[in-house]
């Protein structure tokens, strides 16, 4: 083949391994790379024909001139297996404007255990390669990607080959990288391997390939309450936790329902933060949150976990990670003030399990002896909180007075207010509620919204400060608005529980059962729009995930940028197809060609509030769903979607570390990169969708409100 000429290479991609070669099989899909996949046994794999040192490099260079020429060259041993273990064959054929890839996976000791792959690559200006996944019987399911990067992107060159300009060599460029790719993977996509790397055991000096990172910490081997230097959370001592506390401390502390995911357990630590703040305690937020997702082996997850629990009837199978690596607890100290996990909490008593203090399902346990000698009062949901008759604030709202205004509504009294408000929306309303259910009752409403606010003062409504009930699924305190409640049944946490000696006397102060489920966001409505504003303030600033999230998110942000050409790019969140029939959907194509038309209004709205580098009509956009059904995957990617897994290099995989594991933290990947997105489309019924909202609105992100909108058919 004869050598480039003319302008200097547009892609590049070189691999280099030294080393040990191990004969055998990759087991499965290295956790990095691949989605979630049955855990296997090192026992049941075949054993290796041999063990050498080979060394193997590889390189393509393409299209380096405008006539499609091409540089493939390649130098190594042992490019098919001979142990009857493993043997890959490729054929590629070009026609038209296609490309057709013929792979053949063998093991010779299996009757049929492999699976035959033929699959036609459109190499048109549009086109697109689909993702590809291969099954050895005897070793299960696994996946290859190739993740590469672009020196011109004036050339229409996108990571990972996502979608390209150019003629059909470019293609036959990347089938060969695609084979070197195979030959690579007998080490570097072996779990084997990912095991040593996270252990720290000597192994081969791999180059270019994806590692996990060092192992997690072990808790309680720092003594700062703060951070390290570099800003990540270090487990702090009990001596350091009592100095902190002082003499006397007083704490507040609710139950966590392990039950439910990250999202559900950040807005319980919402409203701890909040009732804290109303009671001047310290609050105690849950300690740890249960991943349900493990991408690599389940004994893998078990040892960067605290604990293990196999699928049961009581839920899934489980791996317990600690609170601070999903939340900035150093930040979150910062912007708050002091605040103790359950952990910290059992190290300050020394007590030892945890478990001595909280139930497998993250209930306090009032009867622990472990609290001898700690005074404790309880508040029970039922006395309350749950009372749908109530209005909860955190203190008393101001003395009523009649205005002055002449607003009315004719045959309106304080009653018949009650009644209807009662009948339809309890006992707190927004005044577009009011507005339709007067009117819809047979009352004249025909003033504006400061008009209506002036007549339902004069039937004992007052003003209350909270949040949208649109987004009440969603939790967002992005969406801050005015209520109008029914002031005799407004009651305040300050004085119905504060003021009682066993409450405002005890040194811990617990809240039973789950009140942030039924009311806002804090677990109150606030009297005043002072106190409202700071709960907003703090949560949009305190909360975040920990910085290897962020740094990640930020790259992975970047490359999608780079996947649009530079141009402004959108994102969505999807529920799975489970979901999706659940809600009346009939299929994976009804469901995304509703994402398509909610990202076509999304454009336009885009397009009004900003003039340059808009988005070309067949843009790619980011999508983050909990989906894991492969043919449905392949759906939306034919559709313009782009996936985590489509943009997550070795870069990324590297700062998050063990963190790559488990699919619940990758989810906080996913999170940064919405809240990164030009214009966000998100689900109704998603609490994630919340925390990308709230992250959207705060000071990290800074995006307008006009930029996101909620997909009602979610």
């Amino acid at each position: 083949m004869s050598k480039p000429r003319g302008e200097s290479p547009r892609y590049q991609r070189s691999v280099s391994i030294e080393g040990p070669i191990s004969a055998a099989a990759p087991s499965r899909s290295n956790g990095a790379w691949g989605g979630a996949e049955e855990a296997g046994d090192d026992d049941a794999r075949p054993p290796l024909a041999s063990s050498r040192t080979t060394t193997m490099t590889g390189s393509v260079t393409y299209p380096p001139t405008r006539d499609g020429e091409c540089v493939i060259s390649f130098d190594g041993r042992e490019v098919q297996r001979k142990d009857s273990v493993w043997s890959v064959s490729m054929q590629s054929q070009f026609d038209g404007d296609h490309v057709s890839s013929v792979d053949d996976d063998s093991d010779e000791d299996d009757e049929d255990g492999v699976n035959d792959r033929s699959e036609l690559f459109p190499i048109n200006n549009k086109g697109r390669i689909v993702k590809s996944e291969r099954r050895n019987s005897r070793e299960g399911p696994w996946r290859i990607e190739s993740r590469e990067s672009r020196t011109r992107p004036e050339d229409g060159w996108i990571v990972g080959g996502r979608r390209w300009r150019g003629a059909a060599p470019a293609v036959a460029g990347l089938v060969v990288l695609i084979l070197l790719l195979l030959l690579t993977s007998m080490k570097v996509m072996d779990e084997t391997y990912i095991r040593e790397k996270i252990e720290g055991r000597e192994g081969s000096k791999v180059v270019d390939s994806a590692e996990l990172g060092p192992p997690r910490p072990a808790l309680g081997t720092k003594v700062k309450l703060d951070s390290d230097p570099e800003g990540e959370y270090i487990a702090p001592s009990g001596p350091k936790l009592q100095e902190a506390v002082g003499t006397e401390p007083k704490f507040l502390v609710m139950d966590g329902d392990d039950a439910r995911n990250f999202y559900d357990l950040r807005v319980i630590i919402e409203t701890v933060l909040n009732l804290a703040t109303i009671s001047s305690r310290i609050p105690v937020i849950p300690g740890h949150v249960w991943m349900r997702s493990c991408r690599v082996k389940s004994k893998d997850c078990t040892q960067n976990s605290l604990d293990h629990r196999e699928e049961s009837w009581r839920g899934p199978e489980g791996w317990k990670i600690g609170i601070e690596h999903l939340i900035d607890i150093p930040h979150l100290r910062k912007i708050y003030g002091l605040v103790l996990t359950q952990s910290e909490f059992s190290t300050l008593f020394n007590v030892t399990p945890e478990m001595t203090l909280w139930s497998q399902a993250g209930i306090w346990n009032m009867e622990s002896t472990a609290l001898d000698g700690l005074s404790t009062s309880e508040i029970t949901s039922n006395e309350w909180f749950n009372d749908a008759q109530f209005v909860r604030l955190d203190t008393n709202l101001p003395s009523w007075t009649e205005p002055e205004s002449d607003a009315v509504i004719v045959g309106l009294d304080t009653a018949r207010v009650r009644e209807i408000q009662v009948d339809n929306a309890g006992r707190v309303w927004s005044l577009e509620r009011a507005r339709e259910l007067l009117t819809k009752t047979g009352f004249k409403v025909d003033g504006d919204n400061h008009w209506l606010e002036e007549a339902l003062r004069k039937v004992e409504q007052s003003r209350v400060y909270s949040f949208d009930e649109r987004t009440d699924q969603i939790k967002i305190v992005a969406q801050p608005v005015v209520l109008m409640a029914d002031r005799s049944r407004s009651f305040s946490f300050t004085d119905e529980f504060l003021t009682q000696p066993r409450h405002r006397d005890a040194s811990l102060l617990y809240v039973s059962g789950p009140i942030w489920n039924e009311g806002r966001l804090g677990g109150v409505h606030f009297a005043s729009q002072e106190t409202r504003d700071q709960f907003v303030n703090m949560i949009l600033e305190a909360i975040r995930p920990p910085k290897a999230y962020i740094e990640a998110g930020k790259m992975v942000a970047e490359n999608m940028v780079k996947v649009n050409e530079g141009r402004k790019w959108l994102a969505t969140e999807m529920t799975s197809v489970a979901a999706v029939h659940m809600q009346g959907s009939s299929s994976a194509e009804a469901k995304i060609l509703n994402q398509l038309g909610l990202l076509e209004k999304g454009l336009a709205e885009l397009s009004a509030h900003k003039a340059k580098n808009l988005p070309s009509k067949e843009h790619l956009y980011f999508l983050a769903t909990d989906e894991t059904d492969p043919a449905t995957l392949v759906t939306y990617q034919r559709r313009r979607a782009v996936l985590l897994k489509d943009l997550l290099s070795e870069i990324e995989l590297k700062i998050l570390g063990w963190r790559a594991m488990f699919g619940d933290l990758l989810k906080l990947v996913e999170q940064e990169v919405m809240a990164s997105s030009d214009y966000f489309i998100g689900c109704r019924v998603s609490r994630r969708t919340g925390a990308v909202l709230d992250a959207r609105m705060g000071p990290r992100f800074e995006q307008e409100e006009w930029s996101w909108t909620l997909d009602e058919a979610a």
